[in-house]
């Protein structure tokens, strides 16, 4: 009766170990494929969110060249017919409004700056315009002056914004957390 009973224990005991072995593993397997569908679901949503922000970003930096190009005319030239540099300071802003819908967070700062920096070229131009219109060279020297510094600003800022475009847009989606702001 004793060896019996030894016995039933013992298959007991062993049938509950190999119950609760093959629930852990089994638990484990789907912590796995849970981790690995949401590594699968971020990828194909990082796809999905590439083209149309690599559109957006191409498209501001392409205006960015045109402004940089407006400036250049103005830097070299004594005209100050500033019609011009304030449509393609309005186009950027637009484009900009773009950028910082499709994001991610970590792009709004760089494009911010660099709409901020193409504003922020505008008064010295006035000043110039100003300055020519009363003959106050030393005044119309300055004003190139502080626009050369602006413009070297805002070069450096599109530099910034193309490198986090290109960070972001070289993301395939493969990183096991997601970056914050990437929805």
């Amino acid at each position: 009766m004793l060896g019996a009973v030894v016995g039933a224990a013992g298959t007991g005991a062993a049938g509950f170990v190999t119950g609760w072995w093959n629930a852990r593993t089994v638990q484990r397997q789907s912590q796995v494929q849970e981790e690995q569908a949401r590594r699968q679901l971020r990828f194909e949503h990082t796809r999905e969110l590439r083209e149309p922000r690599r559109r957006v970003y191409t498209a501001f930096i392409a205006q960015t060249r045109l402004v940089d190009r407006e400036l250049g005319r103005y830097s070299i030239s004594d005209a100050y017919d500033l019609n011009a540099l304030h449509t393609e300071v309005e186009r950027l802003d637009h484009i900009g409004i773009e950028v910082m819908l499709e994001g991610p967070d970590s792009i709004v700062a760089p494009a911010r700056e660099v709409i901020d920096l193409a504003h922020k070229s505008i008064r010295p131009l006035r000043l110039a315009a100003r300055a020519q219109d009363g003959n106050d060279t030393e005044a119309v020297a300055a004003a190139r002056d502080n626009l050369a510094s602006v413009g070297l600003a805002f070069a450096h800022s599109v530099r910034s914004f193309t490198h986090e475009a290109r960070s972001i847009l070289s993301d395939d989606g493969r990183n096991p957390a997601p970056c914050a702001g990437s929805s």
